[in-house]
């Protein structure tokens, strides 16, 4: 990520531990600031850790402590979040969810939960007969009272939230030049590395493995068809502003 002007070599106004879905996140929303960040992570990727087994659920927070920290931040993370997977791609799925009384002390707990939910600005729960769960989920087990449905629970998908996330807070600053910061920036060589993109370079090999796998052909020179197509497209993208600066 590009940091302040004049900047130390190697030098970081914030050190984020961890490229999980916070930690990329964080890193997010901090890339908007003039600030050089950088992410650290024991892992060779992000989201490689506790990410990566949640459960993805997208939580409509019904069942928080009205007016808690928990209920605000639920209600507005999953708005939040899934206003971001529709524009960023991210697979997102309104599944809705049925809670289910299998006893009585959990049946005459259900108004209590529905009045809660209700309290924190949710009111499209509603209750769901014996009969009604078992037209709904035919395959439910036996014993079930009553339930409640909570149409706006959903899953989203836990891997490309924080690809997203890290891919953004680096947006125009994953290229070759970072790792040559002597470069003069209006040199050709330095407009040439800052026009190959390490994170489409990885989308690329991605894509390769891909085509081979489907094809049924090696994946070698498939990439290297890919990254010389590439490569000739920087050439000329570095040309194009050299002479256009006339330096």
């Amino acid at each position: 990520m590009t940091g302040p002007a004049g900047a130390p070599p190697g030098a970081a106004d914030v050190a984020i531990i961890g490229a999980g879905v916070v930690g990329t996140a964080i890193a997010r929303e901090l890339a908007r600031y003039d600030l050089s960040i950088v992410v650290v992570d024991a892992a060779t990727d992000v989201g490689t850790g506790t990410t990566k087994a949640n459960t993805a659920i997208l939580h409509t927070g019904f069942d928080a402590v009205p007016g808690s920290l928990e209920s605000r931040l639920l209600r507005r993370g999953s708005a939040l979040l899934r206003d971001y997977a529709t524009r960023s791609g991210i697979p997102v799925e309104r599944t809705g969810a049925l809670l289910v009384a299998w006893t009585d002390e959990q049946r005459r707990a259900l108004p209590e939960i529905e009045e809660k939910a209700r309290q924190n600005g949710y009111t499209a729960i509603r209750p769901v007969s014996a009969a009604g769960l078992y037209q709904r989920e035919p395959h439910l087990g036996p014993g079930a009272l009553a339930g409640l449905e909570i149409p706006d629970e959903g899953v989203i998908c836990p891997w490309t939230t924080p690809l997203a996330y890290a891919r953004e807070s680096m947006s125009g600053t994953t290229n070759l030049a970072v790792f040559l910061p002597f470069l003069d920036d209006s040199s050709f060589l330095a407009r040439l590395l800052g026009s190959i993109d390490l994170i489409f370079i990885w989308w690329m090999l991605s894509l390769a493995i891909g085509l081979g796998v489907l094809y049924r052909k090696r994946t070698g020179p498939i990439a290297t068809t890919m990254f010389a197509l590439y490569a000739a497209i920087a050439v000329i993208i570095a040309a194009i502003k050299t002479a256009s600066t006339g330096v």
